[in-house]
């Protein structure tokens, strides 16, 4: 009786430190393996282990985990409200952090997405933190129902009754916000050599490399 293959195909970069990661990845195929080349239910927690540890020394290559939103006016709307305000439904993917990209530059604060509700409705008197934050905004930031201008001044405005995401951020000064040593410059160019925008929606970037960088092109 022939055994049956190994999957095909290659790693990449399959270092150490990306072995655990691999081996993970493939051990849910393992039904199709003879028993002699799977891993046990011990190995695959002491790979775990292995590979946790190596998140938390940051030695592997770390995910893409932050969100780079196109948003020159949700940049001010932050500075004064701590917020990021935007379509329901919005998905960030695993992202942990939001950073702002306008005015041809990824901004030098990156704060932390602290709490997100995917549907909020723009009335008052609602429970929690964010319920708080509608008040506020309805408070300082409000605009009639019947006005279609959606920011004054560099600043979002809300009307009563909108539907929207809201996740609360943390502060610029707060411990967990991360402050880059300089705004990240968009040297984006086309194929004809033109510039063009980083993003005219939202992008992934690594933290660490989005730390190092001082030009997008240092991103990719």
């Amino acid at each position: 009786m022939r055994r049956p293959a190994r999957p095909s195909g290659t790693f990449p970069c399959l270092t150490a430190f990306s072995l655990p990661t691999a081996w993970l990845k493939t051990a849910s195929r393992r039904a199709s393996w003879p028993s002699c080349d799977v891993i046990s239910e011990r190995e695959e927690f002491l790979l775990r282990e292995f590979q946790k540890l190596l998140e938390d020394e940051r030695l592997l290559e770390p995910d893409k985990n932050v969100v780079v939103v196109a948003a020159p006016v949700g940049w001010e709307t932050y500075k004064r409200y701590h917020v990021y305000v935007c379509k329901a439904n919005r998905s960030f993917g695993r992202a942990s952090y939001l950073a702002f990209y306008g005015g041809g530059e990824i901004k030098p604060i990156v704060p932390v997405m602290l709490k997100s509700q995917e549907t909020v409705e723009f009335v008052r008197g609602q429970s929690g933190e964010i319920g708080k934050m509608v008040d506020k905004l309805l408070d300082e930031a409000t605009r009639p129902a019947d006005d279609p201008r959606w920011h004054h001044g560099g600043v979002q405005t809300f009307a009563p009754g909108e539907i929207a995401k809201i996740v609360l951020l943390s502060k610029p000064d707060d411990r967990g916000t991360i402050k880059l040593p300089q705004s990240v410059k968009n040297d984006k160019k086309s194929a004809s050599g033109k510039s063009v925008a980083l993003t005219q929606w939202q992008t992934y970037v690594s933290l660490p490399k989005l730390q190092a960088a001082k030009a997008t092109s240092e991103l990719d």
